[in-house]
């Protein structure tokens, strides 16, 4: 193939990769480029062929995962949510809190779909309110008791709600 054919492929999937910003175009008209750099020195369609497949594959396995972890800086995988870093912590409620709705807020941003515990409680908007246990992307959150202070967690057995812990006695 002429060296000219792999540079327009070069340049159309450069294009593209402007519009994708995907960084898997790129790595493709990369690759392209040097066979057309290699195809003018005349190496054969076949060569070609087997310098830019394999290329094209190394580039795509080995930089582009480089270069993402790059511009996206490294952070570590997270878990939805954690059982064990949410129960006993503090939260301030945002929107009424009963058995069927209600929202809390951990610290100035983190936002917690929340139901009452024990059920039927109604926690009214500002209140301070301990996390008692997670089940999925919902807190299970308590009121402070009578002496103000918010109640106690018994670590390791709060995280699993009390029905549970009764049922699987």
């Amino acid at each position: 193939m002429p060296w000219f054919i792999w540079l327009v492929i070069a340049v159309l999937a450069l294009a593209g990769e402007t519009v994708s910003t995907a960084f898997v175009l790129v790595y493709i008209g990369v690759a392209a480029a040097i066979t057309a750099v290699l195809a003018a020195l005349g190496l054969p369609f076949v060569l070609q062929i087997v310098v830019f497949i394999p290329l094209t594959l190394a580039l795509l396995s080995l930089v582009r995962p480089r270069t993402l972890s790059l511009l996206h800086g490294h952070a570590p995988r997270r878990q939805i949510s954690s059982d064990v870093r949410m129960v006993d912590r503090v939260a301030v409620v945002e929107h009424e809190v009963t058995d069927d709705a209600g929202m809390v807020r951990l610290g100035s941003g983190e936002f917690w779909t929340a139901r009452a515990y024990p059920p039927g409680e109604r926690i009214q908007k500002g209140c301070s309110v301990r996390i008692m246990f997670v089940e999925g992307l919902t807190v299970y959150v308590s009121l402070p008791t009578e002496s103000g202070s918010l109640p106690e967690i018994t670590p390791g057995i709060a995280s699993v709600p009390p029905e549970e812990t009764k049922e699987g006695a």
